[in-house]
């Protein structure tokens, strides 16, 4: 007689062994997963500002894998995961959404551009997810939340330095202002024109373009009418402004913020790009001091080129950062606690030190185009 087959039983005891298989596999998976700590970074990798961009993620690459080869942090490997904003702000969010909540990251260097960082802020405050960014610049940010900081110094210091340094320097008292309809361009220029009323100037017009636009002739006509002793260019990607407005026998001093110092400036604008005053952070790439000469050394090995001051300032930003997580581990209140009692850390970009709001404190120069090269002005 052929015995009966307790089917219940058979599958209930499949069940027990799938679930027993799910929790080994489950077990594997977490202690693999904790070797690892995974950190995203946003940045403009494509597009107009895809220079900036990329200078950050070569900063980030190279710090961790320096700290990677000295055994990681508390012995955990750091793992990085670029992802591309392209200056877009849903897309910045997009990529936020999918750091998060897929790769369940706990901080993200970046975002690039200033209009993504303010619309990434509230995702990554809302999720207690640190956000450090090492270039966005907008004066809005500092009220962005307790989780969000930058070591990038911001637009308002900039612009109140151009316009006192032209009202007082170059005796401007009147002025123009020319900025890129983003966050960034038109903080720089509200600043600007704050200021230099402030000190008893006068500004006679502002006018503004869009990103992605090459023909400024328009904007450039309705200043040169006008006739300002200085024009304030505040944003990226204004190396062709430049070329027209001399095109135009505009020979009006033209003052800028940091975004003036473009790596194809030269090779764009050619001449005209000659004798314009800008303003910088305070970081100089042939420093002989140790922890400077050190860095340039590593990244020139990298990368073949030298390091300007973004690529510095995400650099520190990944050192900080790991600073913070041998102590804290992943614990984003224990981080963001730790970031903010930083004072006057020694990085590559400089002296850093973050006040209550994450916001670095860091001094700024005055440069200047000459000879096709950026020379240092004053202080």
């Amino acid at each position: 007689m052929k015995r009966k087959l307790n089917y219940p039983r058979i599958i209930g005891t499949i069940i027990i062994i799938i679930l027993i298989i799910s929790i080994v596999i489950g077990l594997s998976f977490n202690s693999q997963t904790k070797e690892e700590i995974v950190i995203g970074s946003i940045q403009a990798l494509t597009g107009e500002t895809a220079k900036h961009g990329n200078n950050v993620k070569d900063g980030i690459d190279l710090a961790v894998e320096e700290i990677n080869k000295n055994g990681g942090v508390n012995g955990k490997k750091i793992k990085i995961i670029h992802e591309d904003e392209n200056c877009i702000p849903t897309k910045a969010v997009s990529a936020a959404q999918k750091l998060i909540n897929i790769d369940k990251t706990k901080i993200i260097l970046g975002p690039t551009c200033s209009s993504s960082s303010m619309a990434v802020a509230p995702v990554a405050e809302q999720n207690k997810v640190i956000m450090f960014t090492p270039i966005s610049s907008v004066p809005a940010l500092r009220q962005a939340g307790d989780y969000i900081f930058r070591n990038r110094v911001s637009g308002e210091p900039h612009s109140i330095k151009m316009a006192n340094f032209a009202y007082n320097e170059l005796n401007a008292r009147t002025a123009s202002t020319l900025y890129i309809n983003l966050d960034n361009g038109i903080s720089y220029s509200e600043e600007f024109i704050k200021e230099f009323e402030k000190l008893g100037g006068k500004i006679l017009n502002t006018e503004a373009y869009e990103k992605g636009l090459q023909d400024f002739r328009t904007q450039l006509l309705k200043i040169k009418e006008n006739n300002p002793d200085v024009i304030y260019l505040a944003g990226q990607a204004s190396q062709n402004a430049i070329k027209q407005a001399r095109e135009l026998g505009i020979k009006t001093q033209i003052i800028a913020p940091t975004t003036l110092q473009e790596a194809d400036l030269f090779d764009i604008a050619g001449d005209s790009a000659n004798g314009i005053y800008y303003s910088y952070e305070s970081f100089d790439p042939n420093s002989k001091e140790q922890v400077v000469s050190y860095y340039q050394e590593k990244y020139k090995s990298k990368y073949g080129r030298e390091s300007e001051v973004f690529a510095a300032n995400a650099y520190d930003a990944v050192m900080l950062i790991s600073k913070a997580l041998e102590k804290c581990e992943e614990n984003t209140d224990c981080i963001k606690n730790h970031l903010y009692s930083i004072k006057n850390y020694e990085g590559v970009s400089g002296i850093t030190t973050f006040d209550k709001d994450g916001e670095v404190l860091k001094p700024l120069i005055i440069k200047k185009t000459e000879n096709r090269k950026f020379v240092f002005h004053s202080n």
